[in-house]
Parts: structure tokens; C-alpha cells; sequence
């Protein structure tokens, strides 16, 4: 059910040869494998503003669960295997689906933990088989069983509906979740095997609760049939993990435009390379990224062969209730013994806030009392769990899109909004299951990109 998404949810790919340091030369050769290997996608990106995230910075179709629970839809009998996970052999169909720093910190360090827990409704089961984590990442590898009577002729699925860990019994959701996605005509095998990479930027949890709903579809035929939903709860042995990060001082500033960009610290961990970043920008504008961003390795010197990293993503904080760059993350260099890295960029882009329309909807009777051309409702349901509104919007070509986490009801009482995604065109708000006096009042925001164009360099010493 992947949907087109507006470019502030980037498409990226990632394999074997994309995840080494290479040469700009063997770049696209790289990125093509990995494409061909299965393309992993940002989930919709989150489009509550006044949290202080603009849309699309920062997380990532996540269920905002509060408290872990214990009491899920797991088979009984199936607990965490043993607390030494350098006892138990990682399972070869796990291996094979590892890169090299996977494999690595998987084998060498004993950072992959097995787990073992499974769910199953009418024959058809999920199984996280374990997970491989470090101070920042976490790799879930999963199976997928199709042992219904149904047999190859239907195929299975899950719609993922919440990923959130605990710390010290509070929430923590992943500031990004990536998956290694299947292969269309892998859907319909009795078994297929996956994983999702989850990135947490404040430090990775040792509890984690993994959600969804199972789905299944005849070869061929639509619509998908729901079978129910799921739920796993996962312990991990945070100790295992919790020392195997590497940290640099950087503390060097750049002044581009109205932005003033400081890259602090060097994080290096067995999963990613991590550069802290921060920002101070004018009140009317915030820093989206560093374009064209690689971090070369080594010494650079003109007309010499040069390795290095692209960017693979990168993550923000609140600051005075706008978005602000705060994380650049790249592949993992932890096992390589480089000295020094430069950060290199073209320029930046900076995004500027623009016009404000309120959206007024009556959710009873399915209408939207506001004439706007740009527009429409598709839906609105009334479950035990939450009231889902569905709009369409036609936005501009240079919008990004938001809305405000509140909105008001007939009497202007104030709501906060359950949860809200959106997609190149389509908006879900997820609102409390209340009886709301009609209409209801939304404020959908939008704003512009500008790009600027100016070479940055940061030079980071890593001894």
C-alpha cells in the first residue's frame, strides 16, 4: 500500500555495496543494486505543527502508545531466548538479509539478540525472529508464515501501525523507520523474511512494542481483507549495547543566508555515523538540510580518488516552535580505522512559512462547511478506537503541507489530535473517539522551499 510521497518523505535504497565507502565513480552502480534488492521507505510522514515538528521532519507513522503492554497477541509458551546472545547462532535467513557493518557488529561485537516471539491469527503468523541494535539503530528481522489453508494462492501482509520503545517507562518512538520492503511476486511465498531499521537519535530503548494489522489478498484481486490486529512486545539487554558508541568533538561553525550552522559532535557507532548539528536561523525561516551532503574519508586532496558517504538521512529538534536541523546521519565507518572525515555540501535549503486556511468539517454528517478548491473529504469513520477523517488535497506545487496538533470544536473547546499522516495528496487525521459538538475547526498550514546555494566544508578529526 506504498503511496507517492511529497519530497520531504525521501525514497532511499540501501545494500551490501551502498552501505561500503565508495567512490563517486561506483556510486550508481551501487545505488542500482541496492534498488534492485528492495527499496526501503520512509512511513508517511507526521504532519502535527504546533508540537513544534514541521511536516514531514520527523516521525514516522507511529502509534503514540503511553504505557507498555504485556498483556498482547502473542503465541503462548514463546519467551526472549537466553540474556547472551553470542550463545545462540544468528539463524542463516537473518544473515543473509545483514550488510556488512550488520554482519559485523552482528558477529564480532554480539549486538544481535534473539528473540523469537511470534503472533498468529488463522494460520498466519508473524515471527521477529531478533534484533540487532547499537546506541542509535535497531534492526528487527522478521518472518512471515503463510500456513493457512489458502496456500500460495493468497498472499499476506501487515499494515504497520505502531513502533514505540520504552526507557525507563517512558515512551520513545523511532525518529525514522525504514523498511527492506518485498519484492511483488515474494507476496504470494508460503515464507518470506525482512526487516525494519529504526533510528533513535536520543538513544535506543530496551523495551519495544511492535504493532500491526494482518492483512491478506487472493492473487490478483483486490480489495486486501483485514484478519486482525496484532501485537509484540519485545526485552532487549540494553547493556550489551549501551557502551559501543565512539564520540568526537567537532564544535565548528558555518554562516550560510540567515542560518548559522554548528556540526558539534562526531557519533560513531556500529550502525551508523551519527554528526550533531546546531542551528540558530532567523524567526521567519528554519534549515531543512544540507544539500548535496557526503562525508569524504580520509584526507581529501584535489584529483585524487576519493571515498565516501551520502547522506542518508537526518533528523530535527524544537526550537522556539519551529523545526531546527539537528542530526545528519550516514553509514557506519566504526569498524574502519579513518582519522579524519570532511563534511561537504553545495548549499542548504531553508523553508519559509506560508499561507494559513482553516479547514471547518461537520464529521457527522460527512461535510465540509469551508468551500476550499484544493479540498475535499473522502471519509470519515466513527470506531471504538478513534474518529478517522480522510481529505484529499490538491496542494501547490511549491506547498508543503501541515496541520496544527489542536483543533476546536463548535464552541471552540480546544482538542489535541490523536495522530496525523499524510501523502503527496492525502490527509488522515486520527481524532479521541469523543461525541464532538459540530462543526469542527482545522488550521492547515503550508509553507515554501528555497534552496541556496553555497559550499560548506567541516573538517572532523576522529583521533
Amino acid at each position: 500500500m506504498a503511496q507517492e510521497e511529497i519530497e520531504l518523505s525521501r525514497i532511499f535504497t540501501d545494500s551490501r555495496l551502498s552501505e561500503e565507502q565508495v567512490s563517486e565513480t561506483k556510486l550508481d552502480a551501487a545505488v542500482r543494486v541496492g534498488m534492485e534488492r528492495g527499496k526501503r521507505m520512509r512511513r508517511r510522514n507526521t504532519i502535527l505543527r504546533r508540537s513544534g515538528i514541521a511536516a514531514g521532519a520527523l516521525a514516522l507513522c507511529l502509534l503514540l502508545g503511553a504505557i507498555w503492554q504485556l498483556q498482547s497477541l502473542v503465541s503462548p509458551g514463546i519467551t526472549v531466548a537466553g540474556s547472551n546472545a553470542n550463545s545462540v547462532p544468528i539463524p542463516e535467513h537473518v544473515l543473509s538479509l545483514m550488510t556488512t557493518p550488520m554482519e559485523t557488529a552482528a558477529t564480532r561485537d554480539g549486538l544481535y539478540q534473539t528473540v523469537n516471539r511470534m503472533a498468529e491469527i488463522n494460520g498466519y503468523r508473524v515471527t521477529v525472529d531478533g534484533v540487532l541494535a547499537d546506541r542509535r539503530t535497531m534492526v528487527l528481522f522478521l518472518t512471515y508464515e503463510n500456513g493457512s489453508a489458502d496456500g500460495t494462492s493468497t498472499g499476506m501482509d501487515l499494515e504497520l501501525e505502531g513502533l514505540y520503545g520504552t526507557v525507563d517507562g517512558k515512551s520513545r518512538r523511532p525518529d525514522i523507520i525504514t523498511s527492506s520492503g518485498t519484492i511483488p511476486n515474494d507476496f504470494y511465498k508460503k515464507t518470506r523474511h525482512l526487516f525494519y531499521t529504526l533510528q533513535f537519535y536520543d538513544g535506543s530503548p530496551d523495551e519495544l512494542v511492535f504493532s500491526g494489522e494482518l492483512t491478506t489478498a487472493k492473487r490478483g484481486s483486490l480489495p486486501v481483507s483485514k484478519l486482525g490486529h496484532i501485537e509484540i512486545p519485545i526485552r532487549l539487554d540494553k547493556a550489551k549495547y549501551s557502551s559501543v558508541e565512539r564520540s568526537f568533538p567537532v564544535n565548528q561553525t558555518v554562516t550560510i543566508g540567515d542560518h548559522k550552522i554548528t556540526v558539534t559532535n562526531a557519533l560513531l557507532n556500529p550502525l551508523s555515523t551519527i554528526l550533531q548539528v546546531d542551528t540558530a536561523s532567523s524567526d521567519d525561516k528554519w534549515l531543512k538540510t544540507i544539500e548535496d551532503a557526503k562525508l569524504y574519508l580520509g584526507e581529501t586532496r584535489k584529483g585524487e580518488f576519493q571515498n565516501f558517504l551520502k547522506l542518508r538521512d537526518y533528523g530535527y529538534r524544537s526550537q522556539n516552535g519551529q523545526s531546527a536541523l539537528s542530526i545528519l546521519q550516514f553509514g557506519s565507518i566504526y569498524y574502519s580505522d579513518w582519522q579524519k572525515v570532511t563534511l561537504r555540501g553545495s548549499g542548504i535549503s531553508e523553508v519559509s512559512p506560508g499561507k494559513e486556511t482553516k479547514i471547518i468539517i461537520d464529521t457527522e454528517k460527512k461535510q465540509l462547511q469551508s468551500p476550499n478548491s484544493l479540498i475535499r473529504i473522502e471519509d470519515v469513520v466513527s470506531g471504538e478506537e478513534a474518529v478517522e477523517i480522510s481529505l484529499r488535497y490538491e496542494q501547490e506545487q511549491a506547498d508543503i503541507p501541515g496541520i496544527d496538533s489542536y483543533f476546536l470544536d463548535g464552541e471552540g473547546t480546544q482538542y489535541s489530535i490523536k495522530e496525523g499522516y499524510f501523502s503527496k495528496n492525502d490527509i488522515l487525521l486520527r481524532l479521541e473517539p469523543e461525541k464532538y459538538l459540530q462543526p469542527l475547526t482545522f488550521t492547515l498550514q503550508s509553507s515554501s522551499e528555497t534552496s541556496i546555494e553555497q559550499p560548506l566544508e567541516f573538517k572532523i578529526m576522529l583521533k
